[in-house]
């Protein structure tokens, strides 16, 4: 079992001895830093093009795909509001699918941890990128049961997003 210690991964192992643990954690780390794509907690999008006509494309597709987008938080507004700092454009959205949601948490609650979706759009050198949070990868470090189900849905969003042309 995975677990968050301040910025650190720890592995903890039930009844094994404390050097155990220590060995296993770093035959992760050594095996992430020379595979790191095994390890991938997110796929992304890089898009040339209109900030804005990307974004309207990206949540017109999303909505006809079933999805719902729950937030759309605008972090450069709410950094100028509330620090007077500029910032790039940056939206995280928090996006659902209604039948996802209820096939998901149907099978197991702890799976409406992984909901709703994370997704982040931000402008990046002149081109926009499109961050998706792969839940399953999360689900699999914590060892929940419901990984492979997210794994479904969640290949529908990164299949939206591979497709998506502006």
């Amino acid at each position: 079992m995975l677990y968050w210690e301040g910025n650190r991964q720890i592995l903890v192992k039930r009844r094994l001895n404390p050097r155990v643990g220590i060995l296993l954690e770093g035959i992760h780390n050594f095996i992430a830093h020379l595979f790191p794509f095994l390890f991938m907690l997110f796929v992304e999008r890089e898009f040339e093009g209109n900030f804005d006509d990307i974004i309207e494309s990206l949540l017109f597709h999303l909505k006809d795909g079933g999805y719902v987008i729950v937030a759309d938080v605008d972090v450069k507004s709410i950094l100028r509001k509330a620090l007077n700092f500029e910032f790039k454009r940056y939206h995280i959205y928090e996006i659902c699918k209604p039948q996802a949601a209820k096939e998901l948490i149907g099978e197991d609650d702890t799976n409406g941890l992984f909901l709703p979706c994370k997704m982040v759009a931000y402008e990046e050198r002149g081109k926009t990128k499109v961050r998706l949070v792969l839940s399953s990868e999360i689900a699999k470090k914590f060892e929940v049961d419901g990984a492979n189900s997210i794994k479904k849905f969640e290949n529908e969003l990164v299949g939206l997003l591979n497709t998506l042309v502006i």
